[in-house]
């Protein structure tokens, strides 16, 4: 008989296992999924899980210097096209509040345009 894996070894990852990983809480790896940062979770038994090998294929494509991977190795990896002004559609949706008008949170206007300085600078570079 061949045994593929034995079942000690293996442990599915959930969003907890990803917050630790990244040092952040689950709700940000939440809003990573929906930016489109990391693949999205399989949903199963009202949890959602990753599968190690998909999970550990992501992080070597993403967080790898030198040689990388296509993106088609690694689920949910595809990237995002850029608009006429170099800007990913998540750019200005992140940005952009439900009616289209920017974020009232203080910290998020002053972040927003602090990267908005940095690109300016690096584009003029």
């Amino acid at each position: 008989m061949r045994c593929l894996m034995s079942l000690s070894d293996f442990k599915l990852f959930t969003k907890a296992d990803a917050a630790a990983i990244f040092g952040v809480c689950t709700k940000t790896i939440d809003n990573y999924i929906r930016e489109g940062r990391i693949p999205p979770p399989v949903p199963f038994a009202s949890r959602e899980y990753w599968h190690p090998e998909d999970f550990r294929a992501f992080l070597d494509v993403t967080f790898r210097r030198g040689k990388t991977a296509p993106a088609d190795q690694a689920p949910g990896l595809e990237e995002a096209p850029l608009t006429s002004d170099g800007k990913t559609p998540t750019d200005s949706k992140r940005r952009a509040g439900n009616r289209g008008e920017r974020d009232s949170n203080p910290a998020v206007r002053q972040r927003v345009r602090q990267q908005d300085k940095l690109r300016a600078l690096n584009a003029g570079a």
